[in-house]
């Protein structure tokens, strides 16, 4: 049996083609259990920050509250401003109420119907 010998070459051929066959699927199962650990990290990750956007928004859900409920003690708190939440009249409104407090007189251009609100 020679190096030429039809049968030598054919099982070198046919040992070649079984460690290269065996070389493929090994390969494709890594490459599939990289996936699903690739996959499996995406989804922890996900998962953690999903968590944290849902903290982060409860807490300032808990805030928001907190300012609308000291919004609405003090509007309820000065009946002569339930109406007037925002623009010149909410200031002009506290600083007469201030200076009728304080026993002075209401300064002169500080609003009311003579002029437009701003808002």
């Amino acid at each position: 049996m020679s190096l030429i010998d039809p049968r030598f070459l054919l099982a070198a051929l046919l040992a070649l083609l079984v460690v290269y066959g065996a070389g493929y699927s090994k390969g494709e199962r890594d490459s599939a259990a990289a996936q699903q650990q690739e996959l499996q990290e995406w989804q922890l990750t996900a998962e953690a920050a999903t968590e944290l956007y849902l903290q982060a928004r409860d807490r300032k859900d808990v805030r928001y509250r907190t300012i609308t409920q000291t919004v609405e003690v003090a509007k309820n708190a000065t009946p002569d401003i339930a109406d007037c939440r925002t623009g010149d009249d909410w200031m002009r409104i506290y600083r007469d109420n201030a200076a009728i407090a304080n026993g002075t007189a209401v300064p002169a251009g500080s609003g009311g119907a003579d002029r437009a609100d701003a808002r």
